[in-house]
């Protein structure tokens, strides 16, 4: 379970420690993480380069903090306060005093935890992201559940630039699995793919290879994971191809 944007509320004055939104959370991070790891679960999460995270640029959302100048007790509170295994670091704003990047990546191998880190970050030919972290965005964020928006990400996943990043430890990621319905295309609208769209998005994500990380709604069968669905995220062949070798998150 990966939790995004809009966690987030704001900092001890104090001590820096970030914290939870009640509204929310209610019952804190820390409670929820216990939850998922009792039942066999890996816990990841989210924060942004700069002072803010995306959503706390916007101005109708409270000014919600990102990790700038924070790194390691951000790191340290994550990884050892609520027990996550995996970080996405938004590229929102900017953390001119050092590289925000390298700073969290080093803040992470300092918690002495293996931690998956995902980045968003620029993809040119010579980019660091592959001595920087596990896995990196290939372009922006994925708009809309249609066929064409996944295949141009595809497309920017596959350029010789990227392939020459990729290595060990180093993935592409070219955004969420738009299999199923999502938040922003719920079923039955125009937006969403077809079933055979779907499956083929799941088979080109995996044969890249990219992390399978799916953006869908879980809790309804009427708007969220149904039999054919199901089927396609559970295709045992298919997701052999993905998780064919098992690769250190540590550098």
């Amino acid at each position: 379970m990966w939790i995004s944007d809009g966690w987030a509320i704001g900092r001890d004055n104090k001590t820096g420690h970030v914290i939870e939104d009640p509204a929310v959370f209610p019952s804190g991070m820390k409670n929820l993480t216990k939850y998922l790891l009792d039942r066999g679960l890996s816990v990841g999460i989210y924060t942004s380069v700069g002072p803010l995270t995306c959503l706390g640029y916007s101005a109708s959302q409270p000014k919600r903090p990102g990790s700038c100048g924070f790194e390691q007790i951000d790191a340290n509170v994550y990884v050892h306060e609520w027990g996550m295994s995996a970080i996405f670091d938004d590229g929102c704003g900017s953390c001119p005093q050092h590289d925000p990047y390298v700073a969290m990546r080093d803040a992470l191998n300092a918690t002495g935890r293996p931690v998956w880190y995902g980045i968003h970050s620029g993809t040119s030919p010579g980019s660091p992201n592959g001595t920087v972290a596990n896995m990196w965005r290939t372009g922006p964020d994925l708009s809309s559940s249609t066929f064409s928006m996944w295949t141009s990400r595809l497309d920017t996943s596959t350029t010789l630039s990227q392939t020459s990043l990729a290595g060990p430890g180093s993935f592409r990621d070219p955004d969420k699995l738009e299999v199923g319905y999502s938040p922003r295309a719920v079923k039955g609208s125009t937006t969403v793919m077809s079933v055979r769209e779907q499956r083929a998005m799941f088979t080109m994500w995996a044969a890249l290879p990219a992390p399978l990380i799916l953006s869908a709604d879980l809790r309804r069968a009427t708007s969220g994971i149904d039999a054919e669905t199901l089927s396609t995220l559970t295709n045992l062949e298919v997701i052999s191809v993905n998780q064919v070798r098992r690769y250190p998150y540590r550098f």
